[in-house]
């Protein structure tokens, strides 16, 4: 009966659904009887499975739902009572609830037949009294499985988010790191420039310095080897 729990919470694309528990047996059934609906209760419009959101999830109120009341009625008529008890009793008042009755009258209408059965305004009670035993049964068995779900589903869905959150901060630390080595990688460039075009320009300058120092030597040279041959005979 656990495994009917797992159809009314969401799961996510490729996320294996739980498997269904085995039923324990709560007591033994009588043969199938007509069945009836716990409570009249407005339905609700079917809800489709939510997708991915971009959004947080929004609460909503409790509110009656269809799929939980006939997990807790089949609950019920799989640990009916044999022969006449409260749920008779109560096929009873749905097949008389058109008729027009006060609801005493309508209750008393239906007892009339469960006197006819044999049973007792002490024997109904206790036959409500059983079945809500097996209704709190039941809502042990759903708060079990929802704190299991917390335990796998939503707390490991919070240690994946921590996990993501130590990855991130180990990775901003890292592109720190790495923006803070670029950084002085371009400040060893800027300064590889810097003395790269003050080589450049001593070079030009030296070798400018050199023609033209060699041009003046070359020129006196010359000068002095004219006059030497003029002047000298």
């Amino acid at each position: 009966m656990l495994g009917k729990f797992t159809s009314l919470f969401y799961k996510p694309d490729g996320e294996p659904e739980t498997p269904e528990q085995p039923k324990e047996a709560t007591k033994a059934t009588a043969t199938a009887k007509p069945t009836a609906v716990v409570a009249a209760a407005p339905a609700t419009p079917a809800r489709a499975a939510p997708a991915v959101r971009a959004a947080p999830p929004i609460a909503i109120p409790g509110q009656i739902d269809p799929d939980m009341a006939k997990i807790l009625e089949d609950a019920i008529l799989e640990a009916n009572i044999p022969g006449f008890d409260y749920i008779e009793f109560r096929d009873v008042l749905a097949n008389m609830a058109n008729i027009g009755l006060p609801e005493p009258k309508l209750f008393q209408a239906a007892f009339a037949s469960a006197q006819i059965a044999k049973i007792t305004k002490a024997q109904l009670l206790e036959a409500v009294d059983f079945y809500l035993k097996v209704i709190a049964t039941k809502s042990q068995e759903f708060h079990d499985y929802v704190a299991g779900l917390a335990a796998t589903d939503v707390s490991g869905k919070d240690q994946t988010i921590a996990d993501l959150n130590k990855l991130n901060e180990q990775d901003a630390s890292q592109i720190q790191q790495l923006t803070a080595a670029i950084g002085e990688r371009r400040r060893q460039q800027d300064v590889l420039r810097m003395e790269k075009a003050q080589a450049d320009l001593d070079i030009k300058n030296k070798t400018a310095a050199f023609e033209a120092t060699q041009a003046a030597i070359v020129e006196r040279l010359n000068s002095d080897r004219n006059k030497i041959n003029t002047y000298i005979q």
